[in-house]
């Protein structure tokens, strides 16, 4: 303390004396010492009111590059780092000449010099009121920073925790809604010591219900207009804030259309009109609509709209059937598969349409009493099936595309978009085919004719057997009617065989039609075995040949008996006095059974066949 005194003696001496020259040295002994002794109680007394861990106020003097030297009536200046004048923009707050809070950490370091600091002053005066607010119940404004666990940090001064149960009366769905707003609140503890802060936006937002909820409540009545606030919004609505009360404005309540969530009609903190619909006194609860402030567009649909017109709308939604278009708000429509084109068959509606996509559309009809408008596409076009049969006529071959096989027959692309069907039946006259896709692949190109258009029904048909003549029909003219059939049994059906016969023809030959006794103890006995047939009819609607043994066999019992006169010389012979005259001639094979080997030898003589019945007759008489 003594060479601090000394040193400002020091000082105030050279001072005087540079402000006093040419005078009488007592003179300047006198005015130094009063001077000198002005300035030392003034520093005493300056020095008694600075205390360390106080906020005092100080002078900007001069702002350096990095930092800032500030003047609080002491014998050295202050230093603070520039950073601590800096706003979050890192723009300068302070000027030369300015007045500053700062707080006294050190009165003097190592170096002589005081240590100031701007921040803990500014924190400690945020404390200061933080405590007050406490103290006092007043309100701050918080910023929500970021959710962090168990709720959100916030900024009021200094860091602050709103638990999330704090954070609304209801709880919030979207918290990217909140993060980064700023909001009143109530601060419900504090600990000085451990830095701690708890907030509460709740107990506002109650309080500020409460004082506004008998007000609402007086003056609200069903069918009002009223001006609100959005929220909150959840799956089924969203809750509206009409100034200290809440009611809910249900998904169904939104839109006279479909809406697939709340969030697509209104959004938080919105401001919204909505119209009283119902309001329940007792249990404080409002319902609340938007669609009813207008009228419903159904009821007036038939002023607006007509069969036949066409308009634009937008593509709602896609369905395996078909694509919703809304015409206008409210009203919405079905354009099914079958209306998305004339020529093109549609299986899904993503092959034209998209969602959002603005169309032009026909309407087709329109049923007010069940709410349904059926749409159409096509009809926005002309229909080309109207002049279809004069490109493609009855009998005209074409070359086409397998565009798709099903079990029952073949598409074929004509034209681009444009479509024909074979049927499996028409494929072959006479192959069995089981599948189509035993004969075609897609993307084959084929051959066909057309055998029909039907443009009612905008179907075409088309075959390939046409192509060439009925091989089945040209047999029923050339075959002679004695003919001689070997059939070769393939298959037994319920009530006879199915055969196939040397020219590659399937056969039919009924169990009552083979020769009796042929058949020993079961009808698979034949299976795989030839057998002579006739054949006794072609029935080119059902597509069979009708065989018999038992005719073939007559037809021969009546040549071997001319032939066994022609032989004897004998013109009234019968076939049982043939019979007996051949009793000693047996054999062991039966008439129309033959072993492959004797197939291959070729036809048997007449006289075989002669012996053939002498020994089935000696049988029988056995």
């Amino acid at each position: 303390m003594e060479r601090g005194r000394k040193a400002v003696k020091t000082v105030e001496k050279e001072s005087v004396d540079t402000a006093m020259e040419g005078k009488r040295e007592g003179m300047q002994e006198v005015l130094m010492d009063v001077d000198s002794l002005g300035l030392e109680q003034a520093y005493y007394s300056s020095m008694a009111s600075l205390k360390e861990g106080n906020i005092i106020k100080g002078k900007v003097v001069k702002i350096k590059s990095d930092e800032v030297i500030i003047d609080i009536s002491y014998k050295s200046e202050g230093v603070v780092p520039k950073t601590e004048f800096l706003d979050r923009e890192g723009k300068l707050t302070i000027k030369e000449g300015d007045e500053v809070n700062v707080f006294l950490e050190k009165i003097e370091n190592k170096n002589g010099l005081v240590v100031l600091s701007r921040e803990k002053a500014a924190y400690m005066v945020t404390w200061d009121k933080i405590v007050d607010s406490y103290d006092n119940q007043k309100m701050v404004d918080g910023k929500i920073i970021k959710q962090i666990k168990g709720g959100f940090e916030v900024d009021i001064g200094v860091k602050a925790f709103l638990p999330a149960s704090q954070l609304d009366v209801r709880p919030i769905s979207r918290i990217e809604d909140v993060v980064g707003k700023v909001f009143p609140m109530r601060i419900i503890k504090v600990n000085r010591v451990l830095n701690n802060i708890v907030l509460s936006r709740r107990i506002v937002l109650e309080e500020d219900r409460e004082s506004k909820r008998g007000e609402i409540i007086s003056t609200l009545q069903e069918g009002q207009i009223k001006e609100g606030i959005v929220k909150n919004i959840t799956a089924f609505g969203a809750f509206v804030d009409l100034g200290g009360m809440d009611g809910l404005l249900h998904i169904t309540d939104m839109s006279w259309g479909k809406i697939k969530h709340p969030s697509d009609k209104v959004s938080l903190g919105q401001k919204i009109e909505v119209k009283i619909i119902s309001f329940d006194r007792e249990k404080n609860k409002i319902s609340l609509g938007l669609k009813q402030k207008t009228s419903d567009p159904w009821e007036i649909i038939g002023q607006k709209y007509q069969v036949g017109q066409i308009v634009n709308g937008k593509v709602t939604n896609l369905m395996d059937y078909g694509a919703f278009v809304e015409i206008e708000e409210g009203i919405e429509g079905l354009i099914h598969n079958s209306d998305m084109s004339w020529v093109k068959r549609i299986t899904n509606p993503s092959q034209v349409l998209k969602v959002l996509q603005i169309t032009p559309v026909a309407i087709l009809s329109i049923d007010k009493d069940n709410r349904r408008l059926s749409l159409g596409l096509k009809q926005t076009q002309p229909n080309p099936w109207e002049t279809i049969d004069r490109k493609y006529p009855i009998g005209s071959r074409v070359n086409c595309k397998v565009s798709n096989i099903t079990d029952f027959g073949v598409f074929v692309e004509l034209e681009e978009g444009l479509e024909g069907l074979i049927y499996i039946t028409d494929i072959s006259w006479t192959k069995k085919i089981n599948h189509p896709n035993e004969v075609y692949k897609v993307g084959q190109q084929i051959e066909a004719l057309i055998l029909n258009v039907d443009k009612a029904k905008e179907k075409i048909s088309l075959g390939v057997k046409q192509l060439t003549e009925d091989p089945l029909a040209e047999f029923e003219k050339t075959y002679k009617d004695k003919q001689i059939f070997n059939a070769k049994v393939n298959e037994i059906t319920s009530n006879g065989y199915v055969v196939e016969l040397e020219n590659e023809f399937s056969g039919f030959l009924s169990f009552s039609e083979v020769l009796d006794g042929l058949i020993k103890k079961d009808k698979s006995e034949l299976l795989g075995k030839t057998l002579e047939t006739k054949v006794v009819k072609v029935d080119l609607i059902a597509r069979q040949i009708i065989l018999s043994q038992k005719a073939f066999a007559k037809e021969e019992e009546a040549r071997i008996v001319e032939e066994y006169n022609k032989t004897h010389g004998s013109t009234e012979i019968t076939l049982a006095d043939a019979v007996k005259k051949s009793l000693k001639k047996k054999r062991t094979k039966k008439v129309g059974e033959h072993s492959e080997e004797e197939e291959k030898k070729g036809k048997k003589s007449k006289k075989d066949n002669i012996e053939e019945l002498e020994e089935a007759s000696d049988v029988s008489d056995n």
